[in-house]
């Protein structure tokens, strides 16, 4: 009996400790959906609104809308990207890094085709800039410089990046330089 009484104990002791490590679990999972959730919102908010300061920029500073837009507010929109992607690579998770960049630019890609399809006045790129065409191809060829990079994987890197990483730098900087000429 008295080993029953131990085992039967011991046992017990297992099982509340067990139950309150899944308390605590729990408890952190909701608090992480909380602070996702609350940070979505903040994110959103901010998307709003920023259009609109990106045209004041624009008007104040004399550079012209489509360089703000392609310049500024991509990198500001592409941050949660940015931030998903080191910290995936951090971790040595570098597929999950490339597939995250890769599967927002692809989602950007349906938000445009959604929004074209709602937009009646006709096709919506046909209602945009000509200097936005620069920005559309700059994405085009970036792009394909990621597909070459997935096809064909140099091991000799320049600096600490590797090729198509420098390529798709230079590809973005040159478009960045045009776009401010142009305005």
């Amino acid at each position: 009996m008295k080993l029953i009484f131990s085992y039967e104990n011991t046992r017990l002791k297992d099982f509340v400790q067990e139950e309150a490590d899944f308390g605590q679990a729990q408890q952190s999972l909701k608090k992480a959906i909380a602070l996702f959730a609350f940070n979505a919102v903040l994110i959103v908010a901010a998307a709003c609104y920023l259009p609109e300061l990106g045209e004041q920029i624009g008007k104040m500073t004399g550079w012209g809308e489509s360089f703000i837009g392609s310049s500024f507010l991509a990198v500001t929109t592409s941050l949660p990207e940015a931030a998903v992607a080191f910290t995936a690579a951090r971790r040595g998770s570098f597929d999950m890094a490339v597939a995250s960049l890769l599967g927002s630019n692809l989602f950007n890609i349906v938000i445009l085709s959604i929004t074209d399809f709602c937009y009646v006045k006709g096709p919506l790129l046909r209602s945009v800039s000509q200097v936005n065409t620069l920005a559309a191809l700059t994405a085009m060829i970036a792009m394909a410089i990621v597909v070459i990079g997935l096809t064909y994987r140099p091991q000799k890197k320049i600096l600490f990046i590797g090729g198509d990483a420098a390529a798709i730098i230079l590809v973005c900087l040159l478009a960045n330089v045009l776009l401010f000429i142009a305005h």
